[in-house]
């Protein structure tokens, strides 16, 4: 044979064993893991069932057995099949905006909108009512300011005394 046919034909091989990309090759693959995990567990006990059979080798079978399961859990925590264990991340995390403006301001600024918006909102009908959303915004944000430094003094152990008498 030519070796311009025997390179074709190897690669006329490889492009029939090629596997396609296919969605649910992961789970057929998944499932056949499994079975095959079992059946080498349920092998590997059957031959130590013997009497004949020693102590420590039935200790190792065990074992062995064990490492199985044990690879095919971490094998399907890889694939996402299986949940890893939750871990704890404390992290700060920074992000700078440049100044942004205090509450006052921005509800200044909301104001000066809401006397503007008829001139506006000929415009754009959406006006008014962005400017109650933006309105309604910072009232929550200032009352989650407001919450939160409140936990933070009831936590911290000054709490008690809010000023008022």
């Amino acid at each position: 044979m030519a070796d311009r046919t025997i390179e074709r034909d190897k690669k006329a091989i490889r492009e029939s064993n090629a596997i396609k990309w296919d969605p649910h090759l992961v789970e057929q693959m998944v499932g056949r893991l499994c079975g095959e995990a079992e059946h080498c567990i349920q092998r590997i006990r059957k031959a130590v069932r013997d009497k004949k059979v020693s102590p420590s080798v039935r200790v190792d079978a065990e074992h062995r057995c064990f490492e199985i399961y044990n690879r095919l859990t971490q094998t399907m925590q890889g694939l996402g099949y299986l949940p890893t264990a939750a871990r704890k991340l404390e992290a700060d995390l920074t992000h700078h905006l440049g100044e942004l403006p205090d509450f006052d301001a921005m509800r200044a600024e909301v104001r000066r909108l809401k006397e503007i918006s008829p001139q506006v909102s000929e415009g754009n009908s959406g006006c008014g009512q962005e400017l109650l959303v933006l309105d309604q915004d910072l009232v929550r944000a200032d009352c989650a300011t407001r919450l939160d430094a409140f936990k933070r003094q009831i936590v911290d152990g000054e709490g008690g005394s809010d000023g008022h008498d």
